[in-house]
């Protein structure tokens, strides 16, 4: 994915084929620029850390489903963990705390160089987050 992607739509695209993840082109932008990343170059997609928190249905299981946090870079997926009683600031911060740093750890990457994508959920900006 990296090698082909020059433009936010590249990405956009690059994102929803190969991991079936569908954002858009501005979303993608504003985020970069957001962070001072206005070049869009491979070096400065290399820094983006993306996560979000995600519900699929089990196919075959007569509605259940189950409720993820994950988090995706440029490599590949990182480490995600499967919610059971609902998300709120302490649980969040615990999954910062484990999942996200195992995730930095075991692809080598410092955390002082990283962009964290995060949506504005209240329990993502809360002051103790």
């Amino acid at each position: 994915m990296v090698n082909e992607c020059s433009t936010a739509v590249d990405v956009q695209k690059s994102l929803k084929v190969n991991e079936k993840i569908e954002i858009s082109a501005n979303t993608i932008r504003r985020t970069l620029k957001r962070n001072g990343l206005n070049s869009r170059t491979v070096e400065d997609w290399k820094k983006v850390i993306w996560s979000d928190e995600s519900k699929f249905q089990i196919f075959g299981s007569d509605g259940r489903s189950i409720f993820i946090w994950e988090c995706f870079i440029y490599l590949s997926v990182g480490y995600l963990i499967q919610i059971e009683e609902g998300l709120d600031g302490d649980l969040y911060r615990q999954i910062l705390n484990d999942e996200f740093l195992n995730t930095l750890e075991f692809y080598e990457l410092n955390a002082q160089d990283i962009i964290f994508q995060q949506d504005n959920d209240l329990k993502h900006t809360a002051k103790l987050t």
